[in-house]
């Protein structure tokens, strides 16, 4: 049976290909194997060239994440600014936690670039109960993160010393003098002796936050005094780490 004519020529199959020679006999079926063998051929060639091309860099194969980081004080500020991550890491100046979240939609708002984490970091402190949850409430609705300290950043710093049990209403005083009782040295803050000092417990510290948090049966940041957000913040930016 002869094959006759197509009317439409398959992309890429030329007619030289269709031309079957008047001294050998070719089926429509072993010519449509022919056509079907080169489309497969040449459809292959381009998947694999095109993955070739779209092939990312060694380097940007995990392209690192970016962090915006918006504190309630320097403290933090200094705290933060030691990882080794893609990061602008900024403070408000003091002021309610309020002033954090604000401060980071403007940067947002003004940001030439997007950030991947964006994350308000403040404490409840003296701040009333309401205006504290009024805050977290504004960074969520923002879709900002929050790691907040009940009742100030220094509870994670005490946590790489010791552990802390729910309930137990610490003081920032407090704090700072356990923290002076373990160190056995004057707490100063931003003082990076004693960050360094504190970094071999840092794995410590995260789980007794860990463990702290789920001591409280219904969580109420503004109320749960000790407790703190802070290692969560902390796993992301050693995740996001160099080597990690």
């Amino acid at each position: 049976t002869k094959c006759g004519t197509m009317k439409h020529m398959p992309a890429g199959i030329s007619k030289g290909d269709m031309a079957v020679s008047p001294t050998s006999a070719i089926s429509c079926k072993s010519l449509r194997e022919r056509i079907a063998t080169k489309e497969y051929t040449q459809l292959s060639r381009k998947s694999l060239s095109s993955k070739h091309s779209s092939k990312q860099p060694p380097n940007s194969r995990n392209p690192r994440k970016r962090f915006l980081i918006v504190c309630e004080g320097e403290t933090e500020k200094t705290y933060f600014a030691q990882f080794r991550v893609s990061s602008k890491v900024v403070s408000a100046g003091g002021g309610a936690p309020q002033m954090v979240v604000k401060k980071a939609q403007e940067i947002v708002a003004d940001a030439a670039e997007e950030y991947d984490s964006i994350w308000c970091v403040f404490d409840r402190d003296t701040v009333v109960a309401y205006d504290f949850e009024v805050a977290l409430r504004n960074a969520l609705s923002a879709s900002f993160q929050v790691a907040y300290s009940n009742p100030c950043f220094e509870l994670w710093y005490l946590l790489h010393l010791v552990a802390c049990h729910s309930h137990s209403h610490l003081s920032c005083e407090a704090c700072a003098n356990k923290i002076e009782t373990h160190l056995l040295s004057t707490y100063k803050k931003n003082d990076l002796r004693i960050l360094r000092k504190l970094q071999p417990y840092q794995k410590t510290a995260i789980e007794r936050a860990q463990s702290l948090l789920s001591g409280y049966v219904s969580h109420d940041p503004a109320n749960d005094n000790p407790s703190t957000k802070v290692h969560e913040l902390v796993e992301k930016l050693l995740q996001a780490s160099p080597g990690m």
